[in-house]
């Protein structure tokens, strides 16, 4: 019986394949995990390492007690921790298409 079904992707049913699968989950647009400014910390979250310097520069410029740097820092990251899974920004889009 398995010699009449058609071939199929890794560990996916007959006739499956992952391109199908991709395009159904929108193949082809760039997610943060594939941006060289996202920094991943757990479970396929990260931060944006561009929104994270021009935030420091804005809000600790002239700040030089380690500790209000650290603690800044610790406070600026968990409130803006992003799904790597999501759709990038347009930042990613502008260096893409320079890069081609």
């Amino acid at each position: 019986m398995t010699n009449h079904e058609p071939p199929s992707g890794y560990n996916l049913p007959p006739g499956c394949f992952e391109h199908d699968i991709d395009a159904y989950f929108g193949e082809g647009k760039p997610t943060c995990a594939e941006c060289s400014f996202m920094r991943e910390y757990c479970c396929d979250y990260g931060i944006c390492t561009r929104e994270f310097n021009t935030a420091f520069g804005q809000e600790l410029y002239g700040h030089e007690i380690p500790i209000d740097v650290a603690t800044w820092a610790l406070n600026w990251t968990s409130d803006h921790m992003r799904d790597m899974q999501s759709v990038a920004c347009d930042d990613f889009w502008n260096r893409r298409e320079l890069e081609k």
